[in-house]
């Protein structure tokens, strides 16, 4: 339905919801992050030759598509790329930033909010692995993200667990970056992180 909903927690520590809103993008949304000002970035929907579009909610404005896919890797069509290039996404309105981290390998672009690309990072000996044809034998890299005004922090699974390869117990790595990219702290918990 492409509807995002405000909730608000109820007495009950329920959710209710108290306000929807329709977007103005006819295409399926996934990973959505807003930008602030009711402009809003998503993956792009299935058949789109580029990663990323930045809408409005105004109708009379044409969403704007762009980023290239990771050419180190060998894609069968678009549909493979976009399911090997699945990515989570965050946004830093102050700074007028968004970053959208990948699933499957080592590697992260930073981006104005205008879809310029800032950085692109990736990973030492991370970010141009090999990813597996099989769904259940792909490594996954970084899940879990959240953000401050100053930085971002991910959990980093370094490859080490795959579906196939479901120790959870692994995940107890947390990266801390700052919004230019930099590699701020390495944070290792005594338990697993999902």
């Amino acid at each position: 339905n492409n509807k995002i909903c405000d909730v608000e927690v109820n007495d009950q520590g329920g959710l209710r919801i108290v306000n929807r809103t329709q977007l103005n993008k006819p295409e399926p949304v996934n990973f959505l992050i807003s930008l602030g000002e009711d402009r809003y970035c998503t993956l792009t929907e299935t058949y789109s030759e580029h990663e990323l579009c930045i809408f409005t909610d105004d109708k009379d404005v044409e969403g704007k598509y762009f980023g290239d896919y990771p050419l180190n890797y060998e894609y069968k069509d678009i549909i493979d790329t976009k399911i090997k290039c699945l990515a989570q996404g965050i946004s830093n309105i102050e700074k007028k930033r968004f970053a959208y981290f990948y699933s499957y390998f080592g590697r992260f672009r930073i981006y104005s909010d205008t879809g310029r690309l800032l950085a692109d990072i990736g990973i030492d000996g991370a970010w141009d692995t090999p990813i597996a044809e099989n769904i259940l034998d792909r490594k996954f890299y970084f899940s879990g993200l959240c953000a401050t005004d100053e930085f971002i922090f991910t959990i980093y699974k370094n490859g080490e667990y795959s579906r196939n390869n479901a120790s959870l117990e692994k995940n107890t790595k947390i990266l801390q970056w700052d919004w230019d990219g930099n590699l701020i702290g390495q944070y290792i918990t005594d338990c697993c992180l999902s």
